[in-house]
């Protein structure tokens, strides 16, 4: 079960443009650690406890993100 606060996910975006390699423009990958409300963070523990798939579980917590 999830805490009042919800769960921590931590994934990686790449932002930038695509530009020259080493100037200032160029994309970079970031990690990016974002708290799912705690309404998405029970919709994945329970799908998990279920045996949702990989990808079930990704769109959960894609829709927790978004």
């Amino acid at each position: 079960m999830s805490t009042p606060g919800g769960l921590v996910v931590s994934t990686r975006a790449r932002f930038g443009f695509e530009a020259a390699g080493g100037t200032t423009d160029d994309a970079r990958v970031r990690d990016i650690p974002q708290a799912l409300l705690p309404l998405y963070a029970d919709q994945l523990f329970t799908a998990w406890e279920q045996g949702a798939t990989e990808q079930q579980l990704q769109q959960i917590a894609a829709d927790g993100l978004a």
